[in-house]
């Protein structure tokens, strides 16, 4: 759903207000975060090869890299979630919260896996996403 709703707010420009990206992970290998052991690399490298098959087979190129999206959007107003018992997700969108504008808040949910946060906070996160939406789209 996060990967759905930031290339959609990428595409319409000015069609979305607020965004709530949890458990974001990677659009294109230049999203992923630096590997740091063989798993890593050999997964990096599958994912190479799925994305190449992808182009060819679609003969049409994909999406930019969240990396490169994020920076460019002024518009919505954005909360990235991520999980900090899921490693290649914690990375992935701590490197996301250092490119990104203004715009953009990174929350990391320590005690959460991949989308998680709901049930590891889950008052919190309910509080955190209605004041969100309620700060930014108005009661």
């Amino acid at each position: 759903g996060a990967h759905i709703a930031l290339n959609a707010a990428y595409l319409e420009p000015g069609r979305f207000s607020a965004l709530w990206l949890d458990g974001m992970q990677a659009q294109r290998i230049s999203d992923f975060p630096q590997q740091q052991n063989f798993r890593e690399q050999f997964a990096t490298a599958i994912n190479l090869m799925i994305f190449k098959i992808s182009l060819a087979y679609l003969r049409m190129p994909a999406p930019p890299a969240f990396i490169e999206i994020l920076p460019v959007l002024d518009q919505p107003e954005i909360v990235l979630i991520a999980g900090g018992l899921d490693d290649f997700e914690r990375r992935a969108n701590q490197q996301y919260a250092l490119v990104a504008g203004e715009n953009v808040e990174f929350w990391l949910i320590e005690d959460a896996y991949h989308v998680g946060g709901s049930s590891a906070v889950s008052e919190e996160y309910r509080a955190r996403m209605l004041d969100f939406f309620a700060a930014t789209l108005g009661e």
